[in-house]
């Protein structure tokens, strides 16, 4: 059996993007400041204004995005597994309720095995 999260970059809420992305960053506060050369606040009002430009031109014409991460963005893969770390949570706390044998479960970007 599988699982495919149906458009994910389009399905990624961005509320919820910037509070998972701010909580992942704050549990590693230091490394991030001291690589990044930013403090987590200024770095999540870029991206939240990076998430909220959503314009796009494509053959001469400009369109809006209205949902989620644009697909071509270099950094909607990244984005995406941080967002999905809550499902990743959800899915070992349910396959701790299982009795009986063991039950492997695998996520690759937006399928789970």
């Amino acid at each position: 059996m599988s699982l495919d999260i149906k458009d994910l970059y389009y399905s990624l809420e961005v509320g919820l993007l910037l509070s998972s992305v701010k909580c992942f960053l704050e549990c590693q506060l230091v490394s991030f400041q001291a690589k990044a050369g930013i403090v987590v606040s200024d770095f999540m009002v870029s991206l939240e204004r990076y998430l909220l430009s959503t314009v796009i031109s494509f053959n001469g014409h400009l369109f809006t995005q209205k949902n989620g991460v644009c697909i071509g963005s270099c950094v909607a893969p990244v984005l995406a597994e941080i967002y999905l770390n809550v499902l990743d949570a959800a899915v070992i706390d349910f396959v701790k309720t299982l009795k009986g044998g063991s039950l492997l479960v695998c996520r690759y970007v937006d399928i789970l095995i």
